[in-house]
């Protein structure tokens, strides 16, 4: 499936927030990049993965978000794995409650969002605003036909 990356520089700057970062010490880090590399190079070859477009990644500038079709529960791996650096996914907080789901989440940055409200996206703002890269997931669910859904705002 196709992921279109989409600028993020018109993001208005009536939205503030000021939200504590977590420092993760460097062994943490060190411990998480190897995971993710090695969890990157056994998806790849357990899947045969091929990665197109990192050139639009790289041209999108210093804050952008990353919008894709969500076809499959692998998608978010795939991409937290693929992609040049690790993004902070937006999930829904009830997805995020899931015990299947949960251990997951102690691997990858992510934003508990409730989809129906748009002050939910607060978190995720600030996050670009900071230089970090947010990837959503417009449906907020699994597609049924594996293209886009119809999105009600």
């Amino acid at each position: 499936h196709q992921q279109t990356i989409v600028s993020a520089r018109e993001v208005k700057p009536q939205l503030e927030l000021e939200r504590p970062q977590e420092k993760a010490p460097a062994e943490t880090r060190d411990t998480k990049d190897r995971l993710r590399g090695l969890m990157g190079r056994l998806l790849k070859a357990l899947f045969r993965v091929e990665v197109h477009g990192l050139e639009n990644y790289h041209q999108a500038g210093p804050r952008f978000i990353i919008v894709a079709n969500h076809v499959s529960y692998l998608d978010a791996p795939l991409l937290a794995t693929l992609l040049p650096e690790l993004p902070t996914f937006a999930i829904s907080k009830n997805v995020a409650r899931r015990w299947w789901v949960r251990p997951w989440l102690r691997l990858v940055r992510t934003i508990g969002v409730d989809f129906g409200s748009p002050m939910s996206f607060k978190h995720m703002i600030h996050e670009v605003r900071q230089g970090r890269p947010c990837m959503i997931f417009p449906e907020g669910r699994l597609t049924q036909t594996g293209g886009l859904m119809k999105i009600y705002g």
